[in-house]
């Protein structure tokens, strides 16, 4: 306890910076940058009686599972703005890595009266769908600070019980 005593300013500095870091940049230790991060390419769409079919391919890991949504958007037009929903296929969870990946939207059960004019486009967008490990640095810095409150305890209880001297040796012979 002596040795803890002695360090006690410096292990509490060593405890109390990692946390800081924690806090302070949360985000980058929750989510790291990955190297492969997915994206889309080849994003093609034709209107097939009652559907719109959208192909795309989905360049990622075949083992990593992806959230996939889609966008319809208009050029020169910022305001239109529309979210399918009657669509099946490879869109929402899912392990959708790979080329020709389809879409099929019954697009009458969203917006009946159809679409009128051109500029119509399509925005896939990826997110990755993976455990979240964000609780383990929450763990780790509680962890932190129960280590620092106890280290800071212990020794404000050990500099009361400490004598305010020590006796000197006895003389000698």
């Amino acid at each position: 306890m002596t040795t803890f005593y002695r360090y006690r300013k410096s292990i509490i500095f060593a405890l109390f910076l990692p946390l800081l870091t924690m806090l302070c940049h949360g985000e980058s230790f929750a989510r790291g940058q990955d190297s492969d991060d997915a994206f889309v390419s080849n994003i093609f769409w034709k209107v097939e009686g009652n559907y719109i079919t959208i192909t795309y391919d989905l360049n990622g890991s075949l083992s990593q599972q992806y959230d996939v949504s889609i966008i319809m958007l208009r050029e020169n037009v910022s305001s239109f703005y529309l979210v399918p929903q009657s669509v099946e296929g490879d869109i929402g969870k899912g392990y959708f890595a790979g080329q020709g990946r389809k879409i099929r939207w019954k697009y009458r059960d969203d917006y009946p009266p159809g679409f009128q004019g051109e500029g119509y486009y399509f925005e896939i967008r990826v997110k990755n769908v993976s455990g979240d490990k964000t609780w383990l640095y929450y763990a780790l810095g509680a962890a932190a600070v129960a280590g620092g409150v106890v280290a800071f305890l212990v020794s404000s209880k050990q500099a009361e019980e400490q004598p305010p001297g020590l006796p000197l040796p006895p003389p000698r012979p």
